[in-house]
């Protein structure tokens, strides 16, 4: 399928009139989800929580539903994630998604040692983004405890990770509690 090209689609809406443009977007909050909670957020703000729990939800159940015996969906829990990120218009809930995926895969992993399908690096990533978007925007304070409970569970756990991890860690914060000024 071609990739519609963002100047041919303002032309095609630009000869819409506001009726029909209207009618264009309630369509595909209609048949589309993602477009739904993008309204939704825009329209009232606090759905925004509302769908983070839901997020939330869908990612702890990924790893919990199966007890170990089935497929985690990790398409389906990074698409969730990069989904509530387009939309979210608050960092600390970004950063509080990030780590219940984290928390997650550290719990599965303890509980399940022997089946080893959590791709570190994409672990990695997701440590890191969290403690970069938790530093820009000065919330390093509010989720040091988070930081170091994913550390923690690494490092008293067979995760391949845990050196990666205890790095990430050290590039942000100064690896004690008492001075959180990033290096």
């Amino acid at each position: 399928m071609p990739k519609l090209k963002i100047a041919d689609l303002r032309k095609y809406l630009a000869k819409l009139s506001r009726k029909e443009l209207e009618d264009e977007i309630v369509q595909l909050a209609k048949n589309y989800e993602h477009v739904s909670e993008y309204f939704c957020v825009k329209v009232h703000p606090d759905c925004e929580d509302v769908l983070l729990e839901e997020c939330e939800s869908f990612i702890r159940n990924e790893f919990v539903s199966d007890a170990g015996f089935g497929e985690i969906d990790y398409g389906g829990i990074i698409d969730t994630i990069e989904n509530f990120v387009k939309i979210s218009k608050k960092p600390a809930n970004v950063v509080k998604l990030l780590f219940c995926y984290l928390e997650s895969c550290v719990e599965y992993v303890q509980i399940y040692p022997d089946i080893g399908i959590i791709v570190s690096k994409d672990v990695e990533k997701a440590y890191e983004r969290a403690l970069d978007i938790a530093f820009k925007n000065d919330m390093s304070k509010d989720f040091y405890q988070e930081a170091i409970n994913i550390l923690l569970g690494a490092q008293n756990s067979i995760l391949r990770f845990s050196a990666n991890i205890y790095k990430i860690f050290a590039s942000y914060y100064d690896n004690h509690p008492n001075n959180l000024e990033k290096k």
